[in-house]
């Protein structure tokens, strides 16, 4: 394999190709590159070059999701085929949940119910009637200290029977909302909008809890993952748009723009991971797909052009030195 070269108006320095790397982990590959700087008068002048890499790399979709169910049934009713697009919300698989779907009917009719409180209400008012009548007795015929005091326990005990009632009808409430969320777990649904891009389950399958049943992936946007070289990676900022060129000649060319660029470099191969996301509303592009990512205009510092040394880093003074 021939050098990679990198040249500038000043003189010209080759560098191995064994910096680059022929793979990379993952589904991104990182194949060989193409690096070129043009200089004019004013970077003659600025002591700076400017420099174009071609990076070959693959579209991915920006969400990829699992879907499972968190519950094991069989499944009652498919709502989507491969190849379909959905939105958020959609039903997507639904499991046999005619038990669940009784217990939560039978928790709405108790969560509804407020006999028990009528019945405690009822049978405090008469406490307090009798406790009222006692105390209203003529001294001559006024009842005991004992009867008067457990009149006095019946109005209290009646109190407490009113609240425990209201008491059970929240815990009624609470389990009427649970009993549902358990309801709603029999349904598989679409967590975004995006495409099915497989199904592995059918009418009548039995799926166990958290096993995947299909993949639902977001193709608008996509994005793409690279490895940069550090030289070229210096110029790259979050917002810079960058040209991408399908290998596959089916695929107009198009813009991308940069997210991230990462601050952590990989020792081995002097390279940062890069990603760009790339509109895609028309669903024209799709995901795999093999494209060149053109780095245009990236400024290559002047150290890395003309190949001047840089100054090494001085050790720190000790406080007694």
């Amino acid at each position: 394999m021939a050098p990679l070269g990198l040249s500038t108006h000043r003189h010209t320095r080759w560098w191995p190709a064994g910096l680059i790397p022929a793979a990379v982990a993952g589904a991104l590959t990182l194949l060989p590159l193409r690096l070129s700087a043009a200089a004019d008068d004013s970077a003659a002048t600025s002591g700076s070059a400017r420099v174009t890499a071609d990076v070959m790399a693959f579209t991915a979709p920006i969400r990829t999701a699992s879907m499972a169910a968190t519950t094991t049934g069989r499944i009652v009713e498919l709502a989507c085929e491969e190849g379909r697009e959905v939105r958020a919300g959609d039903l997507l698989i639904r499991i046999d949940d005619a038990v669940q779907r009784s217990r939560a009917e039978f928790a709405r009719l108790k969560a509804e119910s407020t006999l028990e409180i009528d019945l405690a209400r009822v049978r405090h008012g008469r406490a307090v009637e009798e406790l009222e009548r006692i105390e209203g007795l003529p001294s001559a015929v006024r009842p005991s200290a004992h009867e008067l005091s457990q009149a006095r326990a019946a109005v209290e005990e009646a109190r407490l029977a009113v609240a425990l009632a209201e008491r059970d009808r929240q815990m009624a409430i609470s389990d009427h909302q649970t009993q549902l969320r358990q309801l709603e777990e029999h349904a598989i649904r679409a967590p975004f909008d995006g495409y099915v891009s497989r199904r592995m389950a059918e009418i009548g399958d039995t799926i166990e809890a958290d096993r995947p049943v299909l993949t639902l992936v977001q193709l608008n946007p996509l994005i793409i993952s690279c490895d940069c070289p550090l030289m070229v990676a210096a110029g790259l900022r979050a917002g810079q748009r960058v040209l991408l060129r399908p290998q596959d000649g089916g695929f107009a060319e198009r813009q991308g723009v940069v997210r991230w660029v990462s601050r952590v470099a990989e020792a081995g191969s002097q390279t940062v991971r890069v990603r760009i996301e790339i509109p895609n509303q028309d669903s024209a592009w799709i995901a795999g797909l093999q494209v060149r990512v053109v780095f245009e205009n990236a400024p290559l510092t002047a150290a890395v052009a003309g190949g001047d040394a840089l100054e090494p880093l001085r050790p720190e003074r000790s406080a007694q030195e």
